[in-house]
Parts: structure tokens; C-alpha cells; sequence
């Protein structure tokens, strides 16, 4: 009985204190509780039953498909394209003038929007997506001071070059990118692939267990972190000015593009929130690789000069320029 009044009398006591005695008192006692509520309140979306490995296994099985069908349809389309008469060249000239309005509307939605999804796709794949887990987790403070900082920095960049509200054929100038866009440019390809592998490799050897899945990303971010340095030599030896080499071209893609996949699909496998978290992830995932994919496929680069330069847009033409420049060299060579 005494046990219960006093019980009764603690849960009851910052009430029954008058305000001028015990006010400091009462705001420290209720801070004492609200922050050490705080951490179940904000694992409550953890899943920790959730195991991740199937759905991701079967993600990039199944990440092939959209990529396959969007090379195929390319390569069909340019059988399509070279198999086309002069006849129907002359009737394309003469309906375009009717069509010129819906035309104007499509360009715009087609040079406006999609540089900006590939703006959100990339910072979602290279920073929101390890923020959130280092929020939903408790024990992931140096996940959350890296991905803050990577987000300082990748949305300073996506600023600094949106802000011009330029277009690609603007930003490329005579076969270069200068200013601000060029140090944008330079920052994107060589950043993910020196800072994001060594922050990995670093986090995993001192806080994982060397499970098979720590000593997987161990060895790929390690291998990654090679090709870095490799392609970092290469880029400061020829000072900046890379000849159209396809060797060249190869390691500034993966620089670009690897590191990025790498680190989502360690997120979904070490911290799975939850089964709509990680099918979130596939999703925004797949998305921006078919996105990538179609810098590529397209058959005229002239295609993309006049979209909205953005820091990925921007990026992901000048890799794509840098392949045309390697084909042509390749032609020139041939007898």
C-alpha cells in the first residue's frame, strides 16, 4: 500500500508543485522523460523480424528487365531508322507544321522535368535514402553526420547550377564545361568514388561483424576504391584534358555510377527498415537506372542540348560526350 502512494505521489508530483518553488525542477523532470522516450519513438518503424536479402536478390534480377528493354528497343529503333526512305523523311517535313504546338508542349515537359527527376533521383539514391536509416536507427550517428554532410554539399552543387537556369548547349561550350558547372562536374564523377568507398570501408571494418554480406561491400568498396585513385592519376597526369580514350571513358562511368549502387544495396541489406522501405528503395533505384540508361541509348546526343542543365544532367552528358568523342576516334583510326 505504501508502495502504491508512493508510485502514486511521484507520477502526480511535478502537478502538485506550485510554479514559483519547482518550475526549473519540473522542465528538467519532463526533458529527463521526453528524451528518453525520443529513441523508441523513432525505432518504432523498424521491422527488426524484416530480413531484406530475397527481395533485394530478386531486385536485381529484376532491375535487368527495364534496362535490356530500353537497349533493345534502341537497337531496334536504329535498324527502324537507317531502313527509312526519303519519301517518308519528305512526308515527316510536311506534317510538322501541324504538329508544332504539341511538339513545343512535349519538349518542354521532356527538357524541363526529366533533368530535375534526375536531379531528385540522384541526391535521393547518394544521401536521403542513408539519412533516413541513420534517423530510424539509433546506433548510426556516423552514417548521419556523413549523409548531412554529403547533402550540404550535393544540394550546394544542384543549386549552384540550376540557379543559371541554363541549357546543356550552354553549360557546353566548345567541347568543355568551365566555371562553376566544370567544378560541379568534376565533383560528381570523383566524389562518390574516393569518399563514399572510404567511408565505407571504414565503417564496416570498425563497427560490422565480417559477416558475408560486410565482406562483400568490403571487397567491391575496396576494388572501387582502387579504380579511384587509378582514375584520379590518370585525370591529374593529363591535367584535365583527357583524350577520348574508351579505357578512359569506361572508368570515368563506373566512378560516376558504381559507387551510388553500391551503397544502396548495402543500406537495404545491413539496415531494412521496414518491407515498404526497401521496396521504396528498388523502386527509386530501378528508376534511375533506367534513367541513366537512356543518356546512352538515345542515338543523337544533340538530343539532350537543349534540356535544362542541371548537376546530373550536366554530368551524364559530358560522360556521354566523352563516349561519341571515343567512337569517333575509333573511326578515324580504322582504314
Amino acid at each position: 500500500m505504501n508502495n502504491c502512494y508512493f508510485f502514486k505521489e511521484f507520477i502526480y508530483f511535478p502537478f502538485n508543485q506550485k510554479i514559483h518553488g519547482s518550475t526549473f525542477l519540473n522542465f528538467i523532470f519532463w526533458k529527463i522523460i521526453f528524451f528518453s522516450l525520443v529513441p523508441f519513438a523513432s525505432a518504432s518503424i523498424v521491422d527488426e523480424s524484416y530480413s531484406s536479402h530475397q527481395d533485394v536478390y530478386d531486385a536485381l534480377l529484376n532491375a535487368l528487365f527495364p534496362v535490356f528493354f530500353v537497349v533493345l528497343f534502341d537497337i531496334s529503333k536504329k535498324k527502324i531508322e537507317q531502313s527509312t526512305t526519303v519519301e517518308t523523311a519528305v512526308a515527316k517535313n510536311e506534317t510538322q507544321d501541324t504538329t508544332q504546338d504539341d511538339t513545343k508542349k512535349s519538349w518542354f515537359t521532356k527538357h524541363n522535368l526529366l533533368p530535375l527527376l534526375d536531379d531528385i533521383l540522384y541526391n535521393t539514391v547518394i544521401w536521403v535514402i542513408p539519412l533516413t536509416v541513420s534517423f530510424a536507427y539509433n546506433d548510426l550517428s556516423s552514417i548521419k553526420i556523413f549523409s548531412i554532410t554529403n547533402a550540404c554539399l550535393h544540394v550546394f552543387c544542384a543549386l549552384s547550377v540550376l540557379i543559371k537556369s541554363k541549357k546543356i548547349s550552354d553549360s557546353h561550350e566548345g567541347g568543355n564545361v568551365s566555371g562553376v558547372s566544370g567544378y560541379v562536374t568534376v565533383f560528381l564523377i570523383f566524389f562518390p568514388v574516393i569518399v563514399i568507398p572510404v567511408f565505407w570501408v571504414v565503417y564496416i571494418t570498425k563497427n560490422s561483424g565480417y559477416d558475408s554480406t560486410s565482406i562483400l561491400f568490403l571487397t567491391l568498396f575496396g576494388m572501387t576504391l582502387v579504380l579511384a585513385f587509378f582514375s584520379l592519376a590518370v585525370f591529374l597526369i593529363r591535367s584535365g584534358n583527357l583524350d577520348p580514350n574508351a579505357f578512359i571513358v569506361i572508368l570515368m562511368l563506373l566512378a560516376f555510377y558504381v559507387p551510388n549502387i553500391l551503397q544502396t544495396l548495402l543500406i537495404m541489406l545491413k539496415w531494412p527498415i521496414n518491407f515498404y522501405f526497401v521496396k521504396a528503395c528498388i523502386f527509386i533505384l530501378i528508376l534511375s537506372l533506367t534513367r541513366n540508361v537512356s543518356y546512352f541509348s538515345t542515338e543523337n546526343i544533340d538530343d539532350f542540348k537543349d534540356f535544362l542543365s542541371t548537376s546530373t544532367t550536366l554530368t551524364q552528358y559530358m560522360l556521354r560526350y566523352g563516349v561519341e568523342l571515343s567512337r569517333e576516334k575509333k573511326k578515324n583510326k580504322s582504314p
